[in-house]
């Protein structure tokens, strides 16, 4: 099992292949990007999240190759992060999220992102998470 790197940005998505964007196979070989299982962390406690983490501070994430993808970015040592995409629905923004305030999350401390980093929650969205249909590239800055 690898270390989570000590800074660096994070894409976690579900698990299931058909919402994941294409990110367990792009992101891994093609980005340098890597996956890790977090034990005790889901969204509404019924669906288990993959997490791709690289050590960076900035990251253009691939074209999304699902119809829906179910994501969210969270920054690892960065207290301050911004993303944004080019949707299907429309152009998308990230906002940053307190996720103690919010009942979707479980187990979110036991991500290398919890203390100091960020998560950043896309500007709409459905119910469970984030669903969009991303066209373009997905870019992070810290």
């Amino acid at each position: 099992r690898q270390p989570v790197p000590p800074s660096g940005i994070c894409i976690f998505v579900e698990s299931h292949s058909e919402r994941d964007g294409g990110f367990s196979t792009s992101l891994v070989e093609q980005r340098g990007f890597t996956h890790f299982e977090i034990d005790g962390f889901t969204w509404q406690e019924q669906y288990l999240p993959s997490m791709y983490c690289i050590d960076s501070d900035h990251m253009t994430l691939p074209e999304t190759t699902t119809a829906q993808t179910v994501h969210g970015i969270c920054t690892i040592g960065y207290p301050v992060a911004y993303a944004s995409a080019v949707t299907t629905e429309g152009p998308l923004v990230y906002f940053p999220v307190d996720l103690t305030t919010t009942s979707l999350f479980t187990g979110f401390e036991n991500t290398p992102c919890y203390g100091d980093g960020t998560f950043l929650w896309p500007s709409y969205h459905n119910r469970e998470i984030a669903v969009n249909h991303v066209d373009s590239t997905i870019c992070v800055m810290t």
